[in-house]
């Protein structure tokens, strides 16, 4: 018997009945509608939109904080470098003031060790020689201190002295005789106390207010008899 013709490339029976199978295993038993989702998606475009707009704005200002953390970082870095080089070069110019400044030092402490004690006498004109040649002749002058300095300070100070213990002594007969020209005079008189004032009380204020208006009252009757 001959088989049924069957285009080339179409299905055959038993791979259709096989994808009815599985369409079968895979189909949906129930299909439930949530009307709460429904009305959210529906409602909330608005607020979906407005949390975007905020996740957006949370993005930028963290991206700035940390472009402003690194920007601060490499500021620091540049200034501790400026620092590290100023230090540096302080040090440097110290170091070569202070090579310069034993080296002085070290000239000045030989010229005066050399000098001695010679140095401050010849400073004060004492001890001091000198050398003259005339004539092929050679002389020479050492000029000292005189014993009698001492005593001529001594006796400067007594001059000093007495002229300023008599300027004390008139400066006190003067005032004495101040005193007693104030004492021959006329005494001082004596001063016044100031009166305290003193707030009245309100029956002390009661009775003054009296006093006054029989007073006025009395001087009204007078002048109407008169």
């Amino acid at each position: 018997m001959p088989k049924p013709y069957s285009k080339p490339g179409a299905p055959s029976l038993a791979s259709k009945k096989r994808k009815r199978d599985d369409k079968k295993d895979n189909q949906i038993d129930e299909i439930t509608f949530d009307r709460s989702a429904r009305q959210e998606y529906l409602t909330g475009f608005h607020k979906r939109k407005v949390a975007r707009i905020k996740a957006a704005q949370e993005e930028a200002e963290k991206r700035s904080r940390q472009e402003r953390v690194e920007e601060r970082k490499r500021l620091r870095e540049a200034r501790k470098e400026e620092l590290r080089l100023h230090v540096e070069a302080v040090n440097q110019s110290l170091g070569l003031n202070r090579s310069d400044g034993e080296e002085e030092d070290e000239e000045e402490g030989s010229g005066t060790d050399n000098e001695g004690e010679g140095g401050t006498e010849a400073a004060n004109g004492i001890n001091e020689e000198s050398e003259f040649v005339d004539e092929g002749k050679f002389t020479t002058v050492t000029v000292t201190a005189m014993d009698g300095g001492e005593g001529e300070d001594e006796e400067n100070e007594e001059g000093e002295e007495g002229p300023a213990g008599d300027e004390k002594n008139t400066t006190d007969t003067n005032k004495s005789k101040e005193g007693t020209k104030y004492k021959k005079g006329k005494e001082r008189k004596p001063k016044q106390k100031k009166k305290k004032f003193r707030y009245l009380s309100k029956s002390e204020r009661k009775d003054d207010r009296m006093r006054d208006k029989v007073r006025r009252s009395r001087k009204k009757t007078e002048r109407t008899a008169k």
